[in-house]
């Protein structure tokens, strides 16, 4: 049986909320990933996640705290 592998800070926590900007916005302001200011024209919308922190661990899962940074350029 293969393990597969999810990364979540992506497929879990920044693609939905990436996705959830673009169809609010649609093409007024791109929306994009990175951890420092692109030029992107007159509006743009960068995220970034920031930290993730442990909150709870019990047997056989655990609960995690995570912090991301939206910044809306204009």
């Amino acid at each position: 049986m293969a393990i597969s592998f999810t990364n979540i800070w992506k497929d879990k926590i920044i693609d939905p909320i990436v996705n959830a900007l673009r169809i609010e916005f649609g093409n007024q302001c791109n929306v994009y990933i990175s951890d420092r200011y692109e030029g992107e024209g007159n509006c743009s919308i960068r995220v970034h996640g920031l930290s993730q922190e442990l909150e709870n661990i019990s047997t056989g899962s655990f609960t995690n705290q995570y912090t991301i940074e939206i910044s809306y350029y204009l």
